[in-house]
């Protein structure tokens, strides 16, 4: 079959659909199976759920310096749009979750791409009122002038 030749829809008579976008289909299917072998799920579509002890389980590993993205990342842990869902549902987490990345040093923060938090808001000023430039202020810190520029200009900070 070539690729401008179409195929029914078994599952909805009268659609049709193209030779790319059922290996597509089929793709995703396979890749359903295994996520849920791996996942210990029985049904090859069910879903695990995630629970608060693997939200706990993700701050004390952000805790431990990693990054969240790559806590996101590991087979063990639930995808970013779970942790969004998470956060919009309990306001109290996400408050958590920023106070542990403020935890971080400021290398790590700037890394993480979820804000600089209040201990470096603070820093950058203390450092700018002693008449330190960004650039001077970025070399102590452990972080790009880029980031204490726009950091500062951001809170409004002289």
């Amino acid at each position: 079959m070539n690729r401008t030749e179409t195929l029914g829809c078994p599952a909805q008579p009268g659609v049709i659909f193209s030779a790319a976008s059922a290996a597509k289909t089929a793709r995703q299917s396979a890749y359903k199976r295994k996520t849920a072998v791996i996942n210990g799920l029985s049904a090859p579509h069910g879903v695990k759920q995630w629970t608060a002890a693997d939200a706990d389980i993700l701050l004390e590993r952000v805790r431990a310096g990693r990054r969240v993205k790559d806590v996101l990342r590991d087979p063990d842990m639930p995808g970013a749009t779970w942790l969004h869902d998470f956060m919009r549902e309990k306001p109290d987490y996400r408050q958590r979750l920023l106070d542990a990345v403020d935890t971080l040093p400021f290398s790590v923060q700037a890394r993480n791409h979820m804000g600089m938090g209040p201990r470096f808001t603070a820093a950058v000023t203390d450092l700018r009122l002693r008449g330190l430039s960004d650039k001077s202020i970025a070399a102590r810190l452990g972080v790009t002038a880029m980031t204490v520029h726009k950091h500062r200009k951001k809170h409004s900070i002289a």
